[in-house]
């Protein structure tokens, strides 16, 4: 039997189960080590080469205010559970920008983020939903570039986001990461 959610705008009575589930979700599977120790390899020959790496930098805890951090946040609701989140920036972190490229600098741009599902509803059509929730919301306020980046090695990310019409728009290194950056033209019908 399929899981029945819905999608609904975050609410701060939701903050203590997003929280939970921000520390939930693992970012890789088991069966991704192979990828993962290949994108490691990667990210260390970027280091000593230079080319495209630079040092990790935290980032803030913008899971813990919402509202300043984020132009839009819904969750996906199972059974009672938040199952499934997922935010939408209009304004940007320094560093937080594809490679070569000045996006962040741009009117019309949007970044997805902290899209998680929870690891029982993965697979039933919540990231995928959640996606498409934040390229609608997009679409109605009328922006261009709708921009999101994920690790090299999360393969089942990357497929949904290629499904959806991201096209892969540049790779850079951060400490043991390669993140493959995404757009979407909202634009194009």
């Amino acid at each position: 039997m399929p899981l029945r959610f819905t999608i609904r705008p975050y609410e701060p009575a939701d903050q203590h189960a997003i929280e939970a589930l921000e520390h939930r979700v693992e970012v890789y599977r088991p069966e991704d080590a192979t990828e993962v120790q290949a994108m490691r390899d990667r990210a260390a020959r970027a280091r000593e080469s230079g080319a495209g790496w630079s040092p990790p930098q935290p980032e803030p805890d913008d899971i813990r205010d919402i509202g300043r951090w984020y132009a839009a946040f819904w969750v996906a609701v199972s059974e009672g559970a938040v199952t499934g989140m997922v935010g939408v920036r209009t304004r940007f972190m320094p560093g937080s920008a594809p490679p070569r490229d000045d996006w962040h600098r741009r009117d019309g741009i949007a970044e997805l983020r902290r899209l998680r599902v929870a690891p029982e509803a993965q697979r039933t059509g919540i990231g995928t939903a959640l996606t498409n929730v934040v390229i609608e919301w997009c679409r109605a306020q009328g922006l261009r570039v709708l921009y999101l980046h994920t690790t090299a090695a999360q393969i089942p990310a990357r497929a949904m986001y290629e499904r959806l019409g991201f096209r892969d728009v540049g790779h850079n290194f951060r400490g043991d990461f390669e993140s493959v950056w995404y757009a979407l033209d909202l634009e194009a019908t």
